[in-house]
């Protein structure tokens, strides 16, 4: 069933002027701190480079190569069955991971703002509420209508569960100690249930418990579901050997690296090198964004004193905006150049030299021109 709760609010001249001001430092902040995401973005370590430098082992023999930066092709196994104790009998997994959901009560919010002749803003919000599947319930008190929308605790919880020692070949290695890589939606078709699960109903590849039926919830009701990462698919295992087990190698004494990736070693490398540039491209936006949007807060005293004529207002933000627009792309794409080139030793060293021949070309000319 599903209602909704319409709330009207008008803020005056003073009130939107006191918010624009506010929201001067904030712009500033913004802006300084998208240096700061253009800085980390750049200085990231590619793993798909240290990676290349890994030593190539066999992983039939667990042996040899102490101390040694290591990459092991082979098929990801464990002595031990992993279940998860509450609902599903132990089996060949990896790694599980619980997901539970309720059927609960829902807020979903609407504003509308609209200026008004002489600075003031209406704003009207829509409090909309119904029932529906979600893995994050909120508790009615944490709702704009409390009445009507009590939703019960959330009895059980999101879980991960990870094998104690897990093996490529004849390695070992702590799993819960590494980055493993991410499973599959489990089928329940060949999964013996226990605990919970041998009293809830199994529909399709979901546990149901509740009141209601799968068909027909009731608040309340809960439905759990799995991802797993079973044994036996291949992997290629990154990390520094010691005697016959692999542990967690340290780059420049800061980085460190025990990761398994799907594939042979030249897929897993491909793996890390797309990871890396697509985190680069996220940072990147991240950063735009944040100066972009930093420096049109900084205008916003001006659009609230524009705001006095509707009008005058919106076309003051369509202007800043377009004209910080460039301005943003030019200043991230500077600072991003600058980054990449202060963190590589290669071209740090190619530009001081560089600047190291211009000065002695300069310096060789004003000596010609004196001795003339």
């Amino acid at each position: 069933m599903v209602d909704s709760f319409v709330e009207t609010e008008t803020t005056g001249f003073l009130g939107n002027m006191g918010k624009s001001i506010m929201a001067v430092p904030i712009g500033i902040l913004l802006f300084f701190l998208s240096f700061v995401v253009f800085w980390k973005t750049e200085g990231r370590t590619d793993w798909s480079k240290v990676a290349k430098s890994s030593v190539e082992v066999p992983a039939a023999t667990a042996s040899g190569q102490d101390g040694n930066f290591v990459s092991i092709t082979g098929p990801l196994t464990a002595t031990e069955n992993l279940g998860d104790p509450e609902f599903l009998a132990p089996g060949d997994w990896i790694k599980l991971y619980r997901s539970p959901q309720m059927y609960a009560w829902v807020e979903t919010v609407k504003s509308d703002s609209k200026k008004k002749v002489g600075g003031k803003t209406k704003t009207t919000k829509t409090y909309t509420y119904d029932t529906k599947w979600t893995t994050s319930p909120k508790s009615a008190s944490d709702f704009k209508v409390t009445a009507g929308h009590e939703n019960p605790a959330m009895t059980i919880s999101s879980q991960e569960f990870v094998v104690a020692t897990a093996n490529v070949g004849a390695w070992s290695f702590a799993a819960g100690d590494a980055s493993l890589p991410s499973g599959d939606d489990l089928s329940l078709s060949t999964v013996q249930l226990a605990g919970k699960g041998a009293t809830a109903k199994k529909i399709g590849d979901e546990v149901f418990m509740g009141k209601g039926t799968p068909d027909v919830p009731t608040v309340g009701d809960i439905k759990v579901s799995w991802s797993a990462l079973p044994t036996g698919g291949t992997v290629t295992l990154f990390g520094q050997a010691s005697g016959g087990t692999v542990g967690a190698y340290m780059h420049n004494d800061e980085d460190r690296l025990l990761r398994a990736v799907k594939g042979n070693r030249g897929e897993a490398i491909a793996t890390l090198k797309g990871e890396f540039k697509a985190m680069g491209w996220v940072g990147r936006v991240i950063g735009f964004l944040m100066m972009w949007i930093g420096m049109t807060m900084v205008f916003a005293p001006l659009h609230g004193i524009m705001d006095i004529i509707p009008f005058m207002g919106s076309v003051s933000r369509g202007l800043v905006g377009c004209v910080t627009f460039p301005v943003a792309l030019i200043l991230s794409a500077i600072t991003i150049l600058i980054s990449m080139l202060l963190h590589s030793i290669v071209a740090m060293v190619v530009i001081t030299l560089l600047l190291g021949g211009l000065g002695f070309f300069a310096w060789k000319k004003k000596q010609a021109e004196a001795g003339a």
